[in-house]
């Protein structure tokens, strides 16, 4: 699959609002539909790209194509070098 899915805990989304610099607006969270794996639709949260990333996405998706030739560019030019 692309992620993982865990029953919410106010802590553990807390967590990860920090982790994913949600309040920068690196990432947003929004609500989705997804299947649980047993055949039955869940609602869930994803985070996806915010107004900080938005910018920078261009073109079609390759992952691996990005990770290869582009990542550390990214990374420099969103970031800066500290976080590479």
């Amino acid at each position: 699959g692309l992620g993982d899915v865990y029953k919410r805990q106010p802590l553990a989304q807390a967590t990860l609002d920090r982790f994913e610099n949600v309040e920068s607006g690196l990432y947003r969270k929004v609500v989705v539909a997804v299947d649980d794996g047993a055949g039955r639709s869940v609602t869930a949260v994803a985070y996806v790209a915010g107004g900080v990333l938005e910018p920078h996405l261009t073109g079609t998706w390759n992952p691996e194509a990005f990770r290869r030739d582009q990542l550390a560019e990214f990374m420099d030019r969103v970031f800066g070098r500290s976080c590479i």
